[in-house]
């Protein structure tokens, strides 16, 4: 038997902010979208994963709404890993203030696709080739230190824009986008 997902959840009342802890909880667990990729609904699982512990606490009164928001979130799901985080900021920010289900469903496909293209030139296209042109440059001289200052700038960057992209996006989301 098939689950029909609400247009609405059961109780509309604002939940609490989420906590700083419990955002930054859901960056690192952003780590993982890729982990379970598969080709009918690409990251969905690792999407899931990654806002569990922001879904858990928005929907803690109520079984029901939880259920309804894991079901709509497991839906397909493909952007760019490293800007994963903006997309969780903005649709936690709708789940807490209990936006309907296809208002939120909607934000969620609307910015997964631009968000795919502008990681790949920041990060494929820009961040990769000119650093990895730099450091190879410096191995090719015989300095051990350019593949570990490769691993270096490139982590720091993408974990940085990670976490900057979680808080901003969810600050954002809710101040602005649900008045």
């Amino acid at each position: 038997m098939a689950y029909n997902i609400p247009d609405n959840y059961q109780n509309l009342t604002p939940s609490e902010p989420l906590d700083k802890k419990t955002l930054n909880k859901m960056v690192w667990r952003s780590l993982f979208l890729q982990a379970s990729f598969n080709y009918e609904r690409m990251q969905a699982a690792g999407w899931l994963y990654g806002i569990l512990p922001g879904l858990k606490k928005i929907h803690k009164d109520n079984k029901d709404d939880l259920a309804a928001s894991m079901s709509h979130n497991l839906e397909f799901f493909n952007t760019h890993p490293f800007l994963v985080t903006f997309v969780m900021g903005i649709i936690l920010s709708l789940e807490q203030n209990k936006t309907d289900i296809p208002t939120i469903r909607a934000v969620r496909v609307a910015a997964m696709g631009p968000l795919g293209g502008i990681g790949d030139a920041l990060f494929w296209f820009t961040l990769v080739p000119i650093t990895a042109g730099i450091t190879s440059n410096m191995a090719i001289d015989g300095n051990i230190a350019g593949p570990f200052i490769f691993l270096l700038v490139f982590n720091i960057a993408q974990f940085a824009i990670r976490w900057y992209l979680m808080h901003w996006s969810y600050k954002l989301g809710t101040t602005q986008i649900v008045k």
